[in-house]
């Protein structure tokens, strides 16, 4: 038997082996995860109010709890919840930029990866605010799973307003 008979054997079978691999990358689909810049403001109502913002990120054991969890405990000084988030805090306020970006080069999003994040928390103290009964507009849960947006967002805009966080463009699922 021919030694190189295998090699031969093996480089005829390649393109057919390469076509079978790609197709099947294609059935299962591919799980991309996005990593945006958030570029942040806050309404002009809110001009020389002191106003907190926490981006966190979080992976998907961790989202039942964030969706949860009382905004009010969370923004007093005792919550450990929010001392041991992996978080970048936005301030706004007197003597405070009324627009600030997160970049998507930002150290914090290493962390994030690390931690396999899949959900950036966007958490805002509101002064005045009071939570409806069934959602607090505060907080926003953002997928990094690019299937549920159309196209991938390499800038998400967030306006902080009275009636809550909103976000351009939106992600095509909102409930998750």
């Amino acid at each position: 038997m021919n030694p190189l008979s295998h090699i031969r054997t093996a480089a005829l079978n390649l393109p057919v082996n390469l076509f079978f691999a790609v197709g099947l990358l294609l059935l299962v689909g591919c799980e991309t995860t996005i990593q945006p810049t958030f570029n942040t403001s806050v309404s002009a109502i809110y001009e020389g109010a002191t106003i907190e913002v926490d981006l966190v990120g979080i992976n998907t054991s961790e989202y039942q709890i964030w969706k949860a969890k009382s905004v009010n405990d969370y923004f007093t000084s005792s919550d450990k919840f929010r001392d041991a988030a992996s978080k970048k805090t936005l301030y706004f306020g007197e003597n405070q930029k009324t627009s600030q970006t997160l970049s998507s080069s930002d150290p914090i999003w290493a962390e994030w990866t690390r931690k396999d994040c899949a959900y950036i928390v966007i958490i805002a103290d509101l002064p005045g605010y009071v939570k409806d009964e069934q959602v607090d507009r505060r907080r926003q849960l953002v997928p990094l799973n690019s299937k549920l947006w159309k196209g991938a967002p390499s800038d998400i805009t967030i306006t902080i307003s009275p009636t809550g966080i909103q976000l351009l463009p939106s992600p095509e699922v909102v409930d998750f």
